[in-house]
């Protein structure tokens, strides 16, 4: 009997030291989570605002320094859209390419894009997701 009460002992022992790291492990895990998703949404819409101003500057005045820049605001956003939006910036894109002056269509397609970038991005909380439909 006293072989079987000191090993429930020492098993209390143990849960009773385990219990505490182990709790702290997970909140920890936990805590890292939810500051990588925190760092992905901050940068998600630093990337989108970034979008919008530099393809909105190089639509109103197209030149070398405006390119540039949405260039690389192209390729950023990229990164962090899906789906319909996706294939509503690669649209705009192959328009900007081909031409040289403004087109009115660009301006339409680009409020479209601005519209449900806004309604999903991350600094616009309990808002539904509208999706650009093809026409």
């Amino acid at each position: 009997m006293d072989t079987l009460t000191t090993a429930l002992s020492g098993a209390a022992l143990l849960l009773a030291v385990a219990s505490p790291i182990i709790t702290a492990l997970i909140n920890a895990r936990a805590q890292r989570k939810e500051r990588e998703t925190e760092f992905y949404l901050r940068r998600k819409a630093e990337v989108i605002e970034n979008y919008v101003r530099n393809t909105s500057a190089f639509l109103w005045v197209k030149n070398t320094d405006n390119r540039e820049k949405y260039g690389a605001a192209y390729g950023e956003i990229m990164l962090y859209v899906t789906g319909d939006v996706r294939d509503a910036i690669q649209t705009l894109n192959t328009s900007i390419q081909r031409g040289t002056s403004a087109d009115p269509h660009e301006y339409t397609m680009f409020n479209a894009i601005c519209e449900c970038l806004s309604e999903d991005s991350p600094r616009v909380k309990n808002q539904k997701r509208n999706h650009i439909t093809k026409k």
